[in-house]
């Protein structure tokens, strides 16, 4: 994918010394270290809903982030990153609370709901530890700072905050040689997360997969930009959200952002683990089959309607709990779903442009997809001279 002269090399991959101006979010250690070997920057998500699931199973956060990072070191020397939820994302209380209390505290109307959606389906029951409770301890003060101490220990490079950016994080983490990438779904977050001391701004529009905001991509990007470039006119800016292809990368940087912050699509590449019919779920959809819903988390999240969504939809059905509550009615109900490989009880997290992609490929051929195609459009439009 070299070029003699790369005019994808913006002030982003020159804060990274990487190649081209792609970040991949991804929960799959695999495509972290290819990524970073094509070219971009992987992101390791840590997010709550990975406690006793897949490699994670029977691991604290920590633990399974340090087994991560020691198979992303030892496969690239390329600068990486690591994504999870911070504390200011959470209710305040939460902290005071063991997983017990959460328990007790989600009213019987959901959990009678669910229950009834279990027996619907036919889902046994996990045997084990309980995920509600694996997925409440993940967000204990004890749990969040384990995981900070393997971060910092083995001097992970980039850190970043899906939900919320508290500043004596971010002073922590530059304190360790860090860089913090914030991500924001409105123009008025900006000046928060400047002000929090954020290296980089992902604008994310409410065309992308996971948590996500009101904002279409095409509107939010640039006014984020010029928020950005008044305040803080050296920091790098990243568009997220529907960018799965070339011509997403060349309109990013025609908006006027640095480079793209990508998820979806990485659920695609052959070196993720995601389960064959979960990627199939996303390979088959088109964008309108996907939904900005609180069923899953508690919070706004983009997914593909199964059952488990249309359920809550139906009239009768409670409102969602915010998160982690809803987490800890919904993630035993979808593991357990997923161990009996009943798939339409098992959301897939997917942006509305799933619709472009339909194959699996290696992570090199879609890095490779996304420079060839942003170059061909670039050279159409005249756009390579920045």
């Amino acid at each position: 994918m070299a070029n003699k002269r790369n005019p994808l090399h913006t002030r982003f991959c020159e804060m990274f010394d990487i190649e081209y101006p792609i970040a991949a979010f991804t929960h799959s250690a695999d495509t972290v270290y290819e990524v970073c070997n094509a070219g971009g920057l992987g992101i390791l998500g840590m997010g709550m809903g990975l406690a006793g699931t897949g490699s994670a199973r029977g691991k604290t956060l920590a633990q399974h982030l340090e087994e991560s990072i020691k198979l992303i070191t030892s496969k690239t020397s390329k600068p990486y990153g690591v994504d999870m939820l911070l504390p200011g994302s959470l209710p305040a209380d939460i902290g005071k609370m063991t997983a017990s209390d959460a328990k007790k505290s989600i009213p019987d109307e959901q959990k009678r709901f669910v229950q009834r959606l279990k027996e619907e389906a036919g889902i046994p029951d996990l045997k084990g530890t309980d995920p509600g409770d694996s997925i409440f301890d993940t967000m204990s003060g004890k749990a969040i700072n384990d995981v900070l101490e393997v971060m910092f220990e083995y001097k992970v490079p980039v850190f970043a905050a899906a939900l919320g950016t508290p500043p004596e994080m971010v002073e922590k983490m530059h304190n360790h040689g860090m860089k913090v990438i914030s991500l924001i779904g409105r123009v008025k977050h900006a000046s928060r997360v400047i002000a929090a001391g954020t290296d980089i701004i992902v604008a994310q529009g409410y065309d992308a997969g996971g948590h996500t905001g009101e904002i279409g991509t095409l509107s939010l990007v640039p006014q984020v930009v010029d928020a950005v470039r008044a305040q803080a006119p050296d920091m790098p800016v990243l568009a997220a959200g529907g960018i799965m292809d070339g011509r997403g990368l060349a309109a990013a940087l025609a908006l006027g952002a640095d480079g793209i912050w990508t998820g979806t699509i990485w659920q695609l590449a052959l070196e993720h683990d995601l389960k064959m019919p979960l990627k199939q779920k996303i390979l088959s959809a088109s964008q309108d089959e996907t939904l900005r819903q609180k069923f899953l988390t508690g919070k706004t999240a983009r997914v593909i309607k199964d059952r488990w969504v249309e359920a809550w939809l139906e009239p009768g059905a409670p409102p969602p709990l915010p998160m982690p509550f809803q987490m800890m009615l919904s993630m035993p109900l979808t593991f357990a779903a997923e161990k009996a490989e009943i798939w339409n009880y098992t959301p897939a997290i997917s942006g509305q442009g799933a619709g472009l992609v339909k194959e699996l490929r290696s992570c090199h051929d879609i890095m490779k997809n996304y420079v060839d195609g942003a170059l061909e459009a670039m050279e159409k439009f005249q756009l390579g001279e920045r």
